[in-house]
C-alpha cells in the first residue's frame, strides 16, 4: 500500500494548474496558494464552457479535493494508529488536540467520497481529445491541503510535508528547492492523471466491496461491553497497552474480509484497474511523440525532468513490459503463483473479482479458499519487474509510483 499512497505526492504535483499562458498559469498557481484547493475548484466548476486547460485543472482539483476531504476526516476524528494500513489513512496529518470520537462508518464514507471525486476527475479528462495542444504550468510550492479546515495555510499542511518524503526519500530531492520549480503539463499528462484517478477509485471500490462498517462496529461494541464488565475502566495491563489496538484492527479486518463481498463493487474495481493500464499506455504513447522539452513532469527519452530526476532513456519501454504483465494478469491470461501449486498452474486474479467470496486467511493458506481460483496455465514471472528495477538502479518501486 505504501507505493499507492506515496504516489499521491505525484498527483499533487500534477493536479492543479489551469490556463494556457505562463502568466495565467502563475496566477492560478498563486490563487491555489492563497485560497486553497476547494475555492479554486469551485470557481472553475462554475465556468459555463471550460476549455481543455480548464478541464484538466478542474480534474486535478477534483482529485486533490477528494484527498483533502479524506485528510480532513482523519484530522477530525480519533483514528487508531493501526488504521495506517489503509490507503490514504496513513498519510501524515497534524495532531488534533480535540478530535471527535471515531465512528464505525467513517472508513466507508471516506472511500465513498474518494470514489465520487475520482470519477468526476476522470469524466473531465475524458473530454480532452488526444490532439489537444494545451500546456499548463504549476509551481509545486503553491500547493497545500486545508487539513484542519480553517481556511488558512498552516504548519503541517504543505504538500511536501504530507506526501513528499514518501515519494522522494531515495532520490536526494531537496524540498527546499520547490520555490524554483515550475512544471508544465500537457495532454499526455492528462492520461497519466486519469490512470491515477482510476487506481484510487479501484482501491476505493475494493474497500467498499468488503465494507468494514459492521466489523468495526462489532469491535467497538465488544470493547464497550468489556469496559462495562470492568466497571467502566479501561484495561491498563501492559499486554493491552502494547497490543490491544493492533488486535482490534486485525479483528476488524478479518471480520470484514469474512463477509460476502459486494459483487458490483468488486466488478467496478476490476474495471478501474483495467482502466489504469489502458490510460497508462495512452500516456506513454503520447509522451513518446512529444518533440518539445519544456518543464516536463515525466520526460521521454529526448526530454528532461523539471524535477531534475535522472532516468535512463529506455525507462518507458521497460515499464511498458511491466504494464503488459499486469494487463495479462487482470485478463486472466497469466496466473498468480501459489505455494501449493507447481509450474504450469496458479490462481486466476480476474475470477477473484468476477466471483468474489468471503476470505478466510487460514483457509487461503491451506488451500480451501484458493481452490475456486486455481487452474492450469502460464504463471506471471518477475522477469519484467527485475529488468525494470535493475535499469532504475534498485529504485524500481519509486519510479513505479511516479510512472503509475
Amino acid at each position: 500500500m505504501r507505493p499507492f499512497l506515496s504516489g499521491l505526492f505525484g498527483l499533487v504535483l500534477l493536479s492543479t494548474h489551469m490556463l494556457a499562458s505562463p502568466l495565467a498559469a502563475e496566477g492560478i498557481s498563486a490563487e491555489i496558494g492563497e485560497t486553497g484547493i476547494t475555492a479554486t475548484r469551485d470557481r472553475l466548476a462554475a465556468l459555463p464552457a471550460p476549455d481543455d486547460a480548464e478541464r484538466f485543472a478542474l480534474a486535478g482539483l477534483r482529485f486533490l479535493g477528494g484527498v483533502e476531504a479524506a485528510l480532513q476526516a482523519r484530522y477530525d476524528h480519533a483514528f487508531s494508529p493501526e488504521m495506517n494500513m489503509i490507503p490514504v489513512l496513513r498519510l501524515t496529518v497534524p495532531e488534533n488536540p480535540a478530535p471527535q470520537p471515531f465512528r464505525a462508518d467513517l472508513v466507508r464514507d471516506i472511500f465513498g467520497g474518494l470514489i465520487a471525486e475520482m470519477a468526476a476527475a476522470r469524466a473531465q479528462l475524458a473530454a480532452i481529445p488526444e490532439d489537444s495542444d494545451f500546456g499548463l504550468e504549476l509551481r509545486p510550492a503553491d500547493l497545500w491541503f486545508d487539513i484542519d479546515g480553517d481556511g488558512r495555510r498552516g504548519a503541517g499542511e504543505e504538500f511536501h510535508e504530507v506526501l513528499g518524503m514518501a515519494l522522494f526519500a531515495r532520490t536526494g530531492f531537496d524540498s527546499g528547492g520547490l520555490e524554483q520549480i515550475t512544471i508544465r503539463f500537457d495532454v499526455a499528462d492528462s492520461r497519466w492523471l486519469s490512470a491515477y484517478a482510476a487506481l484510487i477509485e479501484g482501491v476505493g471500490e475494493l474497500v467498499l466491496a468488503y465494507d468494514p462498517t459492521r466489523a468495526i462496529a462489532d469491535v467497538m461494541a465488544a470493547n464497550q461491553g468489556l469496559a462495562a464488565v470492568n466497571d467502566g475502566q479501561p484495561m491498563l495491563n501492559a499486554m493491552d497497552m502494547n497490543f490491544g489496538r493492533f488486535v482490534d484492527s486485525a479483528v476488524a479486518v478479518q471480520r470484514a474480509l469474512a463477509q460476502q463481498p459486494d459483487r458490483d463493487h468488486a466488478a467496478r474495481a476490476l474495471q478501474r484497474f483495467e482502466e489504469v493500464v489502458r490510460a497508462n499506455h495512452d500516456f506513454w504513447r503520447l509522451a513518446a511523440a512529444e518533440t518539445d522539452d519544456a518543464m516536463e513532469w515525466i520526460p521521454n527519452a529526448r526530454q528532461h525532468s523539471a524535477l531534475g530526476l535522472e532516468m535512463p532513456p529506455n525507462a518507458g519501454e521497460e515499464w511498458l513490459k511491466v504494464l503488459d504483465d499486469a494487463d495479462r494478469l487482470l485478463k486472466g491470461e497469466l496466473l498468480l503463483p501459489y505455494w501449493r501449486l507447481g509450474e504450469g498452474a496458479g490462481l486466476n486474479l480476474r475470477r477473484m473479482f468476477e466471483d468474489p467470496r468471503p476470505v478466510d486467511l487460514f483457509a487461503w493458506v491451506q488451500g480451501i479458499g484458493a481452490l475456486p481460483y486455481a487452474e492450469t496455465g502460464e504463471r506471471i514471472s518477475s522477469r519484467s519487474w527485475r529488468s525494470f528495477d535493475r535499469l532504475m538502479q534498485g529504485r524500481g518501486m519509486l519510479f513505479a509510483v511516479l510512472f503509475n
